[in-house]
């Protein structure tokens, strides 16, 4: 991977065109704003002379004009904000992964992990109503022994329910990033670190006082458990966990290994006015630590089923 100093160099100049270019779409909104709202009132007013004075829906012609403007121009003006910071986020998150993780890996903005690959993760075993996410990115992790896939995006799942009265309540399960890595082999053992639902699994203490303090460890193998939570694993998710400043949780399972974090990932300031690097600072981060466990994983060959 890149190092943090050529990711800043590299994307600056694209901030600073960006920037921009959005200065001049709020600038043009600001004064199209101003200029179609005295233009609006002013042909109320003037209308409002032509008509009797005593008659009482002048007032409501004048709201009625108002509201008018408001969804014929107002609206489109604010939208067509909203539209260029999506733009600007769904062109330069994947010139971000694509910059950072290679070619092989791509954004889109509408998508999110599946369901199936939710459930697998047994990271709940809370039964949900809805299911929904936003900016799935996927990649290829290439090394000797073959490919390891990595997808994700940020999820939101909920349980909706009514009561007696009708009132609708939603109990939100789970929101924040969810990844799924799945790697050619399966691992020996079933691991969970930070799990959100009650385990038969057995408690795992390890020997570093830092990471019990940060993380609850359940496996259905001591001895194998043991073999994936390393010195250097266990000092990367230590470092993820105080970068991303969130609660953290990984699950081994099978051959996939299933990450959250308590966190939006793609997070950039509704007005880009105000976008620095120090927006971006955090997803590099966490794709870079991210990138770290994985590498830690591929090179313990005694984690995999032969």
């Amino acid at each position: 991977m890149i190092s943090k100093e050529e990711f800043k160099a590299k994307f600056e100049n694209s901030f600073f065109v960006a920037k921009k270019k959005y200065k001049n779409v709020k600038t043009f909104s600001i004064f199209w704003f101003v200029f179609s709202t005295i233009l609006v009132v002013g042909a109320c007013v003037g209308l409002s002379f032509f008509l009797d004075p005593n008659n009482e829906s002048i007032p409501l012609f004048i709201l009625i004009g108002l509201f008018a403007w408001f969804a014929f121009c107002a609206l489109p003006i604010l939208a067509r904000k909203d539209r260029f910071v999506k733009k600007f986020k769904r062109k330069n998150i994947g010139e971000i992964l694509k910059y950072i993780w290679g070619e092989d890996s791509f954004y889109l903005e509408q998508g999110f992990v599946s369901r199936t690959l939710f459930d697998k993760s047994r990271f709940t075993n809370q039964k949900y109503t809805n299911y929904s996410g936003e900016d799935l990115f996927v990649l290829e992790i290439k090394n000797r022994d073959g490919s390891v896939f990595l997808s994700g995006s940020d999820l939101i799942v909920e349980k909706i329910t009514k009561d007696k009265q009708g009132k609708i309540n939603v109990d939100k399960i789970f929101d924040g990033v969810f990844c799924a890595i799945k790697f050619k082999k399966q691992f020996k053992c079933i691991l969970d670190i930070n799990s959100c639902k009650k385990s038969l699994l057995q408690s795992l203490q390890t020997e570093s006082n830092e990471f019990n303090t940060l993380f609850h460890v359940e496996t259905n193998d001591q001895i194998e458990g043991r073999l994936i939570l390393t010195l250097p694993m266990m000092q990367h998710l230590i470092n993820l966990a105080k970068k991303a400043k969130c609660k953290i949780g990984l699950s081994f399972r099978d051959e996939y290994l299933f990450l959250y974090l308590n966190k939006e990932l793609f997070n950039l300031p509704t007005d880009l006015d105000d976008l620095t690097f120090e927006f971006l600072e955090p997803i590099y981060n966490d794709i870079f630590l991210i990138n770290e466990i994985v590498q830690e994983i591929i090179k313990n060959k005694k984690l995999f089923k032969n």
